[in-house]
This record gives C-alpha cells, sequence and structure tokens, in this order.
C-alpha cells in the first residue's frame, strides 16, 4: 500500500545576519550558541571578518551538537526538537504554506479568464450568425465545444482541442 505523508507547519528560519532576531526568537530556551565557521567547516575564534555566522545547537543526545552554518535553515519540528537543513535540502523538502493556495489561485485565475474568453467568443459568434455569417459560425463554435471537452479533461492533452 502507498501512503503520502500528511503535510504539517513547522517554524523555520534560515540563518543569516539579517535574520538574527527571528533566529533568537526560533531557538530560545534551547542552548544554543553563537559561533564563527571557517570554509571547512570548522568553529573558529574570531568575528565575522574570519569566517561565516554559525550556531551549534545541542540535540537529544548530550554528547552530539548540530552546527548551522550562514545559509542553513533551523526547524522547528513537530516534535519541538531543532533540526539543521542545508538550503538545497530545504527546498525540496519544505514550501510555505500559502505555496499551494497560490498555486489554486492561480488556476482559478487562469480558469476565469479562459471563461471570460470562451464568453465574448460565443457572444461574437452569435453577432456573425445574425449578420448572416452561419458558416464561420458554426466552425468557431465546433472550436469552442472541443476547448470546453478538453477543459472538462473529455480530450487528452495529446490530442488536443483541435482533434476533439
Amino acid at each position: 500500500m502507498k501512503f503520502r505523508k500528511r503535510a504539517v507547519v513547522v517554524d523555520a528560519v534560515q540563518l543569516l545576519p539579517s535574520t538574527w532576531v527571528e533566529m533568537a526568537e526560533l531557538t530560545r530556551g534551547d542552548n544554543c550558541e553563537n559561533c564563527y565557521v571557517d570554509v571547512n567547516g570548522a568553529i573558529i575564534e574570531g568575528g565575522a571578518e574570519q569566517g561565516r555566522i554559525g550556531m551549534t545547537i545541542p540535540s537529544r543526545d548530550p554528547e552530539l551538537v548540530e552546527l548551522a552554518v550562514e545559509g542553513d535553515w533551523v526547524v522547528r519540528e513537530v516534535s519541538g526538537d531543532l533540526a539543521v537543513y542545508p538550503d538545497r535540502e530545504f527546498r525540496e523538502q519544505f514550501e510555505s504554506p500559502g505555496d499551494g493556495d497560490r498555486r489554486s489561485a492561480l488556476v482559478s485565475a487562469a480558469l476565469r479568464a479562459a471563461r471570460t474568453m470562451r464568453d465574448a467568443t460565443r457572444n461574437a459568434l452569435s453577432e456573425l450568425e445574425e449578420a448572416g455569417a452561419a458558416d464561420t459560425w458554426a466552425r468557431l463554435d465546433e472550436a469552442i465545444a472541443a476547448l470546453d471537452r478538453y477543459a472538462e479533461g473529455q480530450v487528452s492533452r495529446e490530442e488536443g482541442p483541435n482533434d476533439g
């Protein structure tokens, strides 16, 4: 059997100098420590001129500490634990909760526009019929019917509205 993982919403902040306040809010009470990291990912002494910003994040195992470096995402998992994701991995696994709504809104807007165009074309066809151009009207009406079948999924993408 196959299952889809339930969508959950988590708090996440990308570790950047510009998000330091948000990061402090996310990690408050977790004993995280700020640090600087060299190009090899090792914690170094010194300031920003010597390396990238970083943050050590304790894990459930007191012997282990995760290291987030500038550009990584720190996520408060559903369990309440903090986890570190490199930027690419984060973008592959997470999306803004509004992204699904945005896609849905774009599809709805495209359908509204297509229906408006269809209705305008029908009005123009009616005017053609009244003007005595019934043959032209019939051909265009067939094209509209084919577009409707395509939009309703009665015609496959490969066949398209012109083949219907």
